[in-house]
């Protein structure tokens, strides 16, 4: 009976002892274009997400099957008809930074990180297929 005891105060100790900050907030996004060609001529990939728009938010998108760390940053964040937080960034980044497997796998995972205080980070993904198109295809 002893033996029993003791993995269930190990257990409990452990969950007592798990950081606050390591509880994950989520939230739905929605990255703009779904099908991205890697030859367009656009300029922009937009991510707009559930969240309502907090002035001093920073932003970041990544591949979650890239290496940690790989990412890149919005360069603009601003607030939808809805006031739901919009990020905006680069086509030509998110292709060469995050999309530069795609020819293996042209179904993408991208991920976006959103920091809008030291302890609040909320986190969202979203799928993308990714095509090389040069020229106009016409279909008949």
């Amino acid at each position: 009976m002893k033996h029993a005891a003791i993995p269930i105060i190990m257990c409990v100790a452990a969950v007592a002892a798990a950081p606050a900050w390591a509880q994950e907030i989520t939230m739905n996004i929605v990255v703009s274009p779904s099908v991205i060609n890697i030859n367009a001529q656009g300029n922009y990939v937009t991510v707009h997400t559930s969240i309502p728009y907090v002035e001093g938010a920073a932003a970041t998108l990544h591949n979650v099957d890239y290496e940690p760390g790989t990412s890149i940053a919005a360069f603009s964040i601003y607030p939808d008809d809805c006031g739901d937080l919009v990020a905006k960034f680069h086509l030509n980044d998110v292709v060469s930074t995050l999309l530069a497997d795609a020819a293996e796998n042209p179904i993408q995972v991208l991920g976006l990180t959103v920091t809008v205080s030291d302890d609040e980070d909320w986190y969202g993904i979203d799928t993308v297929k990714v095509v090389d198109v040069i020229g106009k295809q016409v279909s008949q």
